[in-house]
């Protein structure tokens, strides 16, 4: 059983991790999501963050649907202390209620479309979400790296065998 860390980033005074992990970890803060799976899976992705000492976790969360994200969260990027944006790959469908996995209003696609899908969210203060979207259509797909342009705008990219339809509409957010 395993703990991974895929990616890195700092903001001024804080280092943020993400990956995987098949062992429940320490929570810290008020997370978007404390539950690590659901029954019969045990793969979650996660997002942490520390001092810049690296002696003080202020906050973890797990992210996740019903199946296992054996890919985890893959990149992340900080904006502020409190302000990340996050990318990794759904194997199933995340939570529409409790824990909200889209916003009620900023939101491009909330269909799971078959195999795994990218799964694309924002959050604010910490710990509460902006914006999250699914990226994908019928067939699976697997979310690699994501950059941010000083507008706000995100750039992703990943591998799949669906033709994908929603990234003009998802590049404005």
């Amino acid at each position: 059983q395993d703990v991974n860390a895929h990616g890195l980033a700092l903001s001024p005074n804080r280092v943020f991790i993400c990956g995987f992990t098949e062992v429940d970890i320490p929570m810290a803060g008020t997370p978007f999501d404390n539950t690590r799976g659901a029954a019969g899976t045990t793969t979650d992705a996660f997002v942490a963050v520390f001092n810049r000492a690296l002696d003080t976790l202020i906050y973890a969360t797990y992210l996740g649907s019903t199946g296992n994200e054996t890919a985890g969260a893959t990149s992340i990027r900080a904006t502020t202390d409190t302000s990340f944006t996050v990318g990794m790959t759904a194997n199933a469908d995340l939570p529409h209620t409790n824990p909200r996995y889209f916003s009620p209003t900023n939101f491009v696609d909330t269909t799971f479309g078959g195999v795994s899908d990218f799964y694309i969210a924002k959050f604010s203060g910490i710990n509460k979400l902006y914006w999250g979207n699914y990226v994908g259509g019928a067939d699976g797909e697997t979310f690699n790296d994501l950059e941010l342009f000083p507008d706000g705008k995100v750039a992703f990219c990943g591998s799949g065998f669906s033709t994908l339809t929603e990234i003009n509409s998802s590049a404005g957010r």
